[in-house]
Parts: structure tokens; C-alpha cells; sequence
């Protein structure tokens, strides 16, 4: 910290003089020794309040309450006012050494603004201890200022909810749309098995041994890069030898991918239109469209009966859910004339948009917030609040 002038009536301390550090006579819990449920939850130095659980009482952290809790390796900073049980290697555990003097709250949020240099996964307790804090002499200026910061996080964190809800909103009224005009369209046209929509293409891997094989300019899809409905690139991509000498297939852009395995086909069943050539792995599909059939049509329809997908999908050994051959290659899908196919995608694609729009908008908000807070906290600890 600058050593700058305080306001009035503040005082300027040395870190170590000011704070304490406690040690847990429970000990620290080893990752090993968390469980997924129990009576006492376990604090650890990750970005969560709460990682885990543990059973056994004896383990609870015995020293005051509220205390604070700083990640050595991470920075992190988390006010804990529960029983709770120490986790892992890399909690420090802090508070005011003299509670009259200098409130809890206000050294927290001091905590999480003091720009700390980042050390990478080295210990970050050391920068601290050569920090000097600034905080009012009069305990009650302090709470008044941390009532302050509060109530304008308050105020910020309601207006980024709303901004949430109305993605939501819109997020749901899209999907009732969606699947509204499937519904019809099933009742209105002839429909096709989604297998015979078009060319069914699996996904390969070439040997990960060959170095030769990978950090080409072939995009090669897997499931963590299903994130969004037209597909624009891949975290990983292959050489035109990776491609010739495996068993992965090179799919011409504007065809529909969907995921058949993975955890994620338990909550979704994600599906893209990629804008680009690519390749697939083994937990994808591709479906290169028949002619007649639109793939943004295509995809929409398969969006349109995600929930029909959802109900196919099964077990497939730890955590991760299939989506078997037999089940989605009989899902049927609505052929209208591509007129018909063309109206409903650009009846589909303006409230594609605004969805997209509000989104980008809430992420906004979000950065925004997370702007907010710094200034707000630089403000609090100039004395401008």
C-alpha cells in the first residue's frame, strides 16, 4: 500500500501490529478427507464459500468468530461467521488483534482491496505482512463506512440481477417459441428421421504420441467448444498429416454438430452449426444436410426437441450420460418446403438476437459490477465515502 497521506482521523498502522493470525486446533483437512454432506462445512482457500463437508466435530475451527479467511496461494479473501473446519494446505487465518479497535468487516473488505502482487501458486502472506493498513480511529466511523460499501454493492449487485432476469426471461420465451413451432410444424408437414436428414458423420482422434498430429489450422471440436449455436473455432486443432493418417473426418462448414456423450448431456444436449470446416471427436456427431433441408433450420428443430433428446439419453459409466445411435436417429424432424424452412429461421434468428444482445449486455453488467466494487473500495479506503 502507497504510503501516501491518511485522511483525518485515521490511523496508519503496520499490518502485523494491527491484525492477528490464528491456527486451527482441528488442524487442516487434507482434499481427501472432504465429504459431500456433513454437519460441519469445510473452508479452504478456492474461489467457493464452501468446498465440502466433514463429519467429525473435532475438526471445527475453535478460535472467534467472524473470521477471516485468506487464500496464501490464491488471494482469495472469505468472511466466515459459521462453524466451519479448515481446508487443505494454504488458509491463513486472520482478524483484528484488537476487536474494539478495528472492526472485522472493515479489515475484509480492506483484505480484498489491497493490491497484493500476484506470485503465481508462491505464498502471498509475506506481501501482506509488509503492508501498513489505514482505518479511522473511531470504530464506529469504520462500520459506517462498511455499512457504505454495502449498501452500494447492494444497489449495483439488484441491478445486475435484473439484468439476469431478463435474460431468463427471454432465454425461456425463446425455448417455448421454439418448441411451439416444432410442435406445429410435426403437425403440419412430413417429417424424416434425423438420420435420414442427411450424411452421419463420427468423430476421431488422432494419437496424441504424434506431435506432428496437433497445433495445425484444422479446428477439432470437442464438447467443451459446444458453447455457442453457430461454432467459429476449436481449442485444439490438427495438422493435415493428423487428419490424412487418422480416423478423423474433415466436415464442410454449415453442417449441424451435436454432442452424444459427456456429463453435460445430463443438464443439455448441445448442438452448433459450425461456420467453418472442421473435425470432430468421438463425442460428437455431424450431420451434413441433405439437400432441401437447411442446417440452421436443422439445428433449430433438434434445439426445438432437446427435451425429446433428453429423455434418450443413458448411463454410460462415472459421470458421464450417452446419447445412443438407435434412440436420436429415429427422432423425427419437420421437412417443410425451404421457404417454409427460411421463414421459420429468420422468425427464429431476430429473437436469436436479442437474446445474444441481452447477453452480451448482462456480461457487460457484470464487468461492470466487478469495475464498481474497485472503485468503490478505493474510494472507501481514500476516506471519500
Amino acid at each position: 500500500m502507497s504510503t501516501t497521506a491518511h485522511p483525518e482521523g485515521w490511523v496508519f498502522k503496520p499490518f502485523p501490529k494491527t491484525v492477528s493470525r490464528y491456527q486451527s486446533k482441528g488442524g487442516k483437512l487434507k482434499t481427501s478427507e472432504y465429504e459431500q454432506s456433513g454437519a460441519l462445512p469445510v473452508v479452504d482457500q478456492g474461489q467457493s464459500l464452501v468446498i465440502g463437508y466433514c463429519s467429525d466435530d473435532s475438526r471445527k475451527f475453535q478460535g472467534p468468530h467472524p473470521i477471516i479467511v485468506f487464500g496464501d496461494h490464491t488471494r482469495n479473501v472469505k468472511l466466515v461467521d459459521f462453524p466451519f473446519a479448515v481446508g487443505a494446505d494454504g488458509v491463513v487465518l486472520l482478524g483484528p488483534a484488537d476487536r474494539e479497535k478495528l472492526d472485522i468487516k472493515f479489515l475484509y473488505y480492506w483484505l480484498k482491496y489491497v493490491p497484493l502482487h500476484n506470485l503465481g501458486y508462491s505464498r502471498h502472506f509475506k506481501l501482506l505482512k509488509e503492508e501498513k493498513i489505514s482505518f479511522p480511529n473511531d470504530i464506529d466511523e469504520q462500520r459506517r463506512i462498511v455499512a457504505r460499501i454495502e449498501e452500494l454493492t447492494r444497489r449495483a449487485e439488484e441491478a445486475r440481477k435484473l439484468r439476469q432476469e431478463a435474460v431468463a426471461q427471454i432465454a425461456t420465451q425463446f425455448f417455448h417459441i421454439r418448441r411451439k413451432i416444432y410442435q406445429s410444424l410435426l403437425s403440419e408437414f412430413p417429417t424424416k428421421s434425423l438420420r435420414k436428414c442427411g450424411k452421419v458423420i463420427g468423430g476421431g482422434t488422432p494419437s496424441k504420441q504424434r506431435a506432428d498430429y496437433w497445433d495445425g489450422d484444422i479446428p477439432w471440436v470437442s464438447a467443451k467448444d459446444m458453447k455457442a449455436f453457430f461454432l467459429t473455432d476449436s481449442g485444439l486443432k490438427i495438422t493435415k498429416r493428423g487428419l490424412s493418417e487418422s480416423s478423423a473426418k474433415l466436415i464442410p462448414e454449415n453442417s449441424v454438430l451435436f454432442v452424444v456423450r459427456g456429463s453435460i448431456l445430463y443438464r443439455y444436449v448441445p448442438i452448433a452449426v459450425n461456420s467453418m470446416p472442421c473435425t470432430i471427436n468421438q463425442d460428437l456427431k455431424a450431420i451434413i444436410p441433405a439437400k432441401g433441408i437447411n442446417a440452421i433450420y436443422l439445428a433449430h428443430m433438434l434445439w426445438a426437441a432437446n427435451d425429446i433428446l433428453l429423455g434418450m439419453v443413458e448411463e454410460a459409466g462415472n459421470t458421464a450420460g450417452k446419447l445412443p445411435t438407435p434412440s436420436w436417429s429415429e427422432l423425427d424432424i419437420p421437412i417443410p418446403d425451404e421457404t417454409k424452412q427460411e421463414s421459420v429461421v429468420k422468425e427464429l434468428t431476430a429473437l436469436q438476437e436479442k437474446l445474444l444482445e441481452l447477453e452480451s449486455l448482462q456480461a457487460e453488467t457484470a464487468q461492470e459490477l466487478e469495475q464498481f466494487q474497485t472503485a468503490l473500495l478505493a474510494k472507501a479506503f481514500r476516506g471519500e465515502l
